[in-house]
């Protein structure tokens, strides 16, 4: 992985980190459940951390491959990455995390890669 790759890769997850802290605290005045609201944004940050993390390796898998196996090879890992991100995140919810702590901790990371652009492109 190049450096690039990778400085892009652990800024979304510090600026995903950030927004599930703020997430909590201010979930902590919103809900009364707040052992399963911490829980939930807890799973679902987790989640998604590991998706850019996953992602991050697939990518650099796919790079030296021919155009049709890296294909191929790239949409069976995002079937993996999906299907196992369902997975946890019904048994979490199952388990008693709060379940749309566990779908903001989901999506946490697309607003992450906005700000993170935003920052990154005002220091350039």
């Amino acid at each position: 992985m190049t450096s690039d790759v990778v400085k892009t890769r652990n800024g979304l997850i510090i600026t995903t980190a950030v927004m599930a802290i703020i997430i909590c605290v201010v979930g902590l005045f919103i809900t009364e459940q707040t052992i399963p609201w911490l829980a939930g944004i807890a799973v679902g940050t987790a989640l998604s951390i590991g998706r850019v993390v996953l992602l991050t390796k697939s990518l650099s898998k796919t790079v030296d491959m021919d155009k049709e196996t890296a294909s191929k090879v790239s949409q069976a890992h995002y079937m993996l990455r999906y299907l196992a991100t369902l997975v946890i995140a019904v048994l979490a919810i199952i388990l008693g995390a709060h379940p749309i702590g566990v779908i903001v901790g989901l999506i946490l990371v697309q607003p992450a890669v906005y700000i993170y652009n935003f920052i990154f492109n005002k220091q350039s």
